[in-house]
């Protein structure tokens, strides 16, 4: 018999749903090769490690209770995001914090004086919509392709490139003083 690891992401998929006397062990399969990648996207897109680990937790639970008809023919990583994306835009809704982010991003410019290049980019970041920050997250972050961001989105393909495109253009003009200034401190 073939180890469960040997199987590609459909045909475990498809087990999973279809075979609940090995249940457990594909669910075990599955878990070992999506759940540093579903839990860093769900950090990254709530910033907090215990609503982090809500998502986290709450998309597995709910990925170990799906049925053939829940699934609708998608794939194994396109559901597990898209369930992330549901519990991480809940949260959001759910928390009781009320924080404007700032139209014109002057806060980001003047916070970004004394930080690092990474804590920049950061903190650019936390400066876009939710939709943007999450598109950035899952294209740069994730590494996943526009058709698959496409499926977790349920947004055309297309659209997410030029969406990704508009992001990548507001962020360049967000961090263009940055590296201009630490180019003229290192040259």
């Amino acid at each position: 018999m073939r180890s469960f690891s040997d199987y590609n992401e459909f045909d475990l998929f498809e087990e999973f749903l279809l075979d609940n006397n090995k249940k457990k062990q594909i669910y075990t399969e599955i878990y070992n090769r999506f759940s540093s990648k579903i839990y860093n996207y769900c950090l990254k897109i709530l910033k907090n490690r215990l609503d982090a680990n809500d998502a986290f937790s709450e998309t597995f639970v709910k990925f170990y209770e799906i049925t053939k008809t829940d699934v609708n023919g998608g794939l194994l990583k396109s559901y597990l995001y898209r369930a992330a994306h549901n519990n991480c835009v809940n949260i959001i809704k759910r928390r009781t914090l009320t924080q404007e982010i700032p139209e014109d991003a002057s806060d980001f410019n003047e916070d970004a004086d004394n930080l690092g290049t990474f804590e920049i980019v950061e903190n650019a970041l936390d400066t876009l919509p939710f939709y943007q920050k999450e598109l950035f997250i899952l294209r740069y972050y994730q590494g996943l392709g526009y058709d698959e961001i496409s499926k977790i989105t349920m947004t055309d393909a297309s659209i997410i490139r030029t969406r990704i495109h508009r992001i990548i253009q507001k962020l360049q003009k967000l961090l263009k003083p940055h590296f201009e200034d630490y180019k003229r401190e290192n040259i």
